[in-house]
């Protein structure tokens, strides 16, 4: 069986309304409340795909290697500072900032996407993050544009971008600006 009921909805001429409006409103209101049930059915069918499943797979194994990451540079550095190429607004690296919660800590989100952008600016507004987190607007492909940042990360994040793109030159060009970009010690998180 399909996992949703089809709905038919049938135009009825507005003068057919009059005699029945209340017992026609009561089924618009029905029929309303089971669209909602079935936006919401439709909804979680699709978050529990497997597709979105291991999306959020990522993200956590993502910021469970972040940590490991800064805990391990932690020992032999005062302060670590984090570079997300591709960052949108940057959640992943706001997260582990929030829960780690260590003044020696910074990051620099980039991207091309001037709203991402916007978006995690205001995010790391509301998770007091604003003075730790700057957001800077680059492109990933480009590997001049990854050695112009203001300050030498430890960290390079670069999450969920190659694998959307088939061209290999461009993903060598990226990685070649944060092979350069990076110390002898850093660590590229892929």
């Amino acid at each position: 069986p399909p996992p949703f009921v089809p709905i038919v909805v049938r135009m009825v001429e507005p003068s057919a309304w009059r005699p029945g409006l209340r017992i026609r409103a009561i089924k618009a209101a029905r029929l309303i409340a089971v669209c909602r049930i079935e936006k919401k059915l439709i909804d979680r069918l699709y978050l529990d795909s497997a597709g979105w499943a291991g999306i959020r797979q990522r993200g956590d194994n993502l910021q469970q290697v972040l940590k490991e990451s800064i805990t391990r540079l932690k020992e032999s550095n005062k302060q670590v500072h984090i570079m997300d190429v591709a960052a949108g607004p940057g959640r992943y690296v706001l997260n582990v900032l929030e829960t780690l919660n260590d003044d020696s800590l910074s990051a620099v989100c980039r991207d091309r996407d001037e709203a991402g952008l916007a978006e995690g600016r205001e995010l790391a507004l509301s998770k007091g993050l604003d003075q730790v987190v700057t957001y800077l607007s680059g492109d990933a492909f480009d590997p001049e544009s990854i050695k112009d940042t203001p300050q030498q990360p430890q960290i390079i994040v670069v999450s969920g971008l190659y694998e959307l793109f088939s061209d290999n030159k461009m993903i060598l060009q990226s990685l070649q600006g944060i092979y350069d970009r990076l110390p002898e010690d850093g660590i590229l998180i892929y």
